[in-house]
């Protein structure tokens, strides 16, 4: 039912792509455990707050600490049928 999924990805976006929210979803202080592989829509939603029915979906945080360092944080979900068949995070 489920294809393996290998996503190797570099963004250098200047603006969000059309179609694209922008959630307030703070992953910072990201804990685990969070959804995965098989896990359900309903499971982003329980999680973080918002997810869609079908395709895509990215979490996403940038922060610095006291030294100015950044910190990205990203989670990403395929999602098919309802259900999660795919995951990368970085």
């Amino acid at each position: 039912m489920f294809d393996t999924l290998t996503l190797v990805a570099a963004e250098d976006a200047k603006d969000k792509s059309p179609g694209c929210g922008n959630p307030d979803i703070d992953i910072s202080g990201l804990a685990l455990p969070v959804p995965t592989l098989r896990d359900d829509k309903e499971a982003l939603r329980k999680r973080f707050g918002a997810a869609p029915d079908q395709g895509m979906v990215r979490y996403a945080h940038e922060g610095k600490n006291a030294e100015s360092t950044i910190t990205e944080q990203s989670l990403v979900y395929r999602l098919r049928e309802g259900r999660i068949g795919g995951v990368a995070f970085s």
